[in-house]
Parts: structure tokens; C-alpha cells; sequence
């Protein structure tokens, strides 16, 4: 049986195909590339094909890619290829359903064609949300504490940024404390609260909140067992509030080592962790360069977020 098909049409050449993910281990980028084949239409030029850098770039020298069209993440792929003359013309996306649609929206603002069979939320719920934020922003009221531009507020524009929204549209009722939030959520003045898990709870109990999406990294126990993350629902959207312990300019080595052993022993005992369940907290203990590379990354992430906000200055 032979499988043929014509390309004569009028661009005098194969379709360039990027892929996202289907590296190495990975079992559904290759049925997508032999799929690609099947009509002697495609040719895979270009991909980010792992979450893992080393992992991609291995997995490109495995299809016989360009090394400098195998790239380390998404982001940079859609950059680079929107402004190469010999860029892809569309991409396929084959990674797991949470990460597909940050991905997703990544190529289409670079102007890419984007091949799509993953949903864009996994509950009806948040895809009604995406769809009014997409809709009417203005028409969704948001309640959330204690100020413009904490990490609620980042939270809820980034929801926003992913339904393709202005972030700066939707009306937000701004309260002192997280329980004035959710009090007006079930008063009916807001649509919508970004609102700390703990808080939350006594009215989800009574059957008066339900809850959208968290923004967690994991999903969380309790009231909570059953609420997706956004990651989840394809929503780029991993924000939290953690605490901190900082010191005075000038420690030695050995004072620095000294408190971080001691706060390492203090987030292991029982009642730390008793008070991470109560209060719906995550665990997420870093120091050193673990610490400075996550606080980089995080400050990076804000500036970008604030600045859309329109609440930087200079």
C-alpha cells in the first residue's frame, strides 16, 4: 500500500513544524510526528521538547534537528522562530493538559499557527470564567485583600492575561482583611474573590462559596480535595505568599549557617506542619542559591505582571 500525496501547491515546499514537549519518554510526540508524515506535507524543523533543557536537547539530536533550533523552553521558541525567515509555520503542542494552553498562547501572540487537541480547562466552571473574562472583563467585579498588586491581585491578572482580557479591566473591590472579601463575594457585590484557602473555608462549608481554582502548585486536602489548580485548567498561574527570615548586612559564614539550621529544624517539627495544615499552607522551605535564584525568578515574573497593572512608576 503506498500512502502518496501531492505538493504542488503554491508555497513550493514542505509546512515547517515546531513541537512543544514529545521529547525523550515521551509517548504521543511521536504519533504526532508520524501523523505529521503521513501526507509528505510537514517537516519538523524546530522544538522545545522537554521541560528539561538537557532532556531537549538530547531528544533533538535524536530527530536530527539544528542545535540552534532545539530550544530550552517554550517561550524562547516562539520568540526566536516568529523572527526567523525560515520560522515555523504552526506548532504542535503535546504536553501533559495542564501545561498546554500557557504554551498555546505563547506561539499565537508570536503570531504562530498552534495545532490544538488538548481542552483549555478541565471543569465547566473555569471555562465559563475564561469565557466571560474574555467577553466582558468590565462586567466582573473581583474582591480581594489587603491591597493593589499583593499577590491576590497578580493572581487575578493573570487569569485575566490567559483569557485574553486587559488585566486592568475588571472593577477590584479592595479590603482590609481577606474576610471582608469573602463577605462581600457572598453578599453578592463581587463576582469573583481571590481570597487566602484558610479564609475561605467556613462559607464553603455552609455551601455559600464554591471554588473556581487555586493557585497553588498542588492541589490542596480538606474543603479544598477536589478544587483543581490552575496549572491544572491550563492557566499559567502559580502565585503565593510565603514568609520569610531576613538579617542585618555584615553576617559571617558561620552566623548564616547557624540560622539556617535552625530554621531548617523549625519547618520539620510537628507544630509546623500541624500549622501548615490548618491554615492550608504549602510547604516550601528554601535558602541559599536555592533561595536567590527562586526570589529572582519571582521578582522578574512581578515587575512584568505590575507593569501590565500599570503600578510601577519609572
Amino acid at each position: 500500500m503506498t500512502i502518496a500525496a501531492s505538493n504542488e501547491q503554491a508555497l513550493g515546499r514542505r509546512l515547517r513544524l515546531g513541537m512543544v514537549g514529545g521529547g525523550r519518554g515521551a509517548f504521543i510526540g511521536a504519533v504526532h510526528r508520524i501523523a505529521a508524515r503521513l501526507d509528505d506535507r510537514w517537516e519538523l524543523v524546530a522544538g522545545a521538547l522537554s521541560s528539561d533543557p538537557e532532556r531537549s536537547r538530547m531528544s533533538g539530536q535524536d530527530l536530527l534537528l539544528k542545535p540552534d533550533r532545539v530550544y530550552d523552553d517554550y517561550n524562547e521558541m516562539a520568540r526566536r522562530e516568529r523572527r526567523m525567515k525560515d520560522g515555523i509555520d504552526a506548532v504542535a503542542i503535546v504536553t501533559p493538559n495542564h501545561a498546554h494552553a500557557a504554551a498555546a498562547r505563547a506561539f499565537l501572540k508570536a503570531g504562530i499557527h498552534v495545532i490544538c487537541d488538548k481542552p483549555l480547562t478541565t471543569t465547566r466552571r473555569e471555562a465559563d470564567l475564561l469565557a466571560r473574562l474574555a467577553k466582558s472583563p468590565r462586567d466582573i467585579s473581583i474582591a480581594l485583600s489587603t491591597s493593589l498588586g499583593n499577590s491576590n491581585h497578580v493572581a487575578v491578572a493573570k487569569v485575566i492575561r490567559h483569557a485574553g482580557a486587559d488585566t486592568k479591566a475588571p472593577p477590584i473591590r479592595v479590603f482590609d482583611t481577606a474576610l471582608d472579601a469573602v463577605a462581600d463575594v457572598v453578599a453578592g457585590h463581587a463576582d469573583v474573590g481571590a481570597i487566602t484557602a484558610a479564609s475561605s473555608v467556613p462559607e464553603i462549608e455552609a455551601g455559600r462559596l464554591r471554588t473556581l481554582a487555586i493557585s497553588s502548585p498542588v492541589r490542596l486536602p480538606g474543603v479544598y480535595a477536589e478544587a483543581p489548580t490552575w496549572m491544572e485548567q491550563g492557566v499559567d498561574c502559580v502565585v503565593g505568599s510565603w514568609r520569610g527570615a531576613s538579617g542585618p548586612p555584615g553576617l559571617g559564614d558561620e552566623q548564616i549557617s547557624f540560622w539556617r539550621g535552625v530554621l531548617a529544624k523549625a519547618t520539620a517539627t510537628p507544630e509546623w506542619k500541624g500549622d501548615l495544615a490548618r491554615l492550608f499552607w504549602i510547604p516550601m522551605y528554601l535558602d541559599g542559591g536555592a533561595l536567590r535564584d527562586y526570589l529572582t525568578r519571582e521578582r522578574g515574573e512581578m515587575r512584568a505582571v505590575l507593569a501590565e497593572l500599570g503600578l510601577l512608576s519609572g
